[in-house]
């Protein structure tokens, strides 16, 4: 009885890994330790917001992966521009802006 609690710990542990191996911690930048440590802090917090999202959640994702609470409850826009496209000042073209005439209003 005991072997088999330690057992699924244990699992659970292993699956953990498995997840953040598979995600934010395949592109860690591993040049600098630095720089690997606050990347893994960050993982870290967002890993256990996101899990404890699926818990609140009505109690249906308790035991979802990460990927699925991300694809079913927080759901990031797709479409979005590259950065450095998409519009600019978002005031109306004849109101104050950074500068009369300088185009506010339009697709930067």
């Amino acid at each position: 009885m005991e072997a088999e609690k330690t057992h699924r710990g244990h699992a659970a542990i292993k699956q953990v890994f498995a997840e953040l191996k598979a995600g934010p911690l395949a592109h860690m930048p591993s040049k600098s330790f630095n720089a690997n440590g606050a990347w893994l802090a960050i993982a870290t917090v967002a890993f256990n917001l996101t899990r404890a999202l699926g818990v609140i959640a009505d109690g249906r994702f308790t035991r979802a992966e990460t990927s699925t609470i991300r694809s079913r409850l927080i759901h990031t826009p797709h479409g979005s521009p590259p950065l450095g496209e998409g519009y600019g000042c978002t005031c109306p073209p004849d109101g104050p802006g950074p500068s009369l005439g300088s185009g506010c209003g339009t697709r930067s």
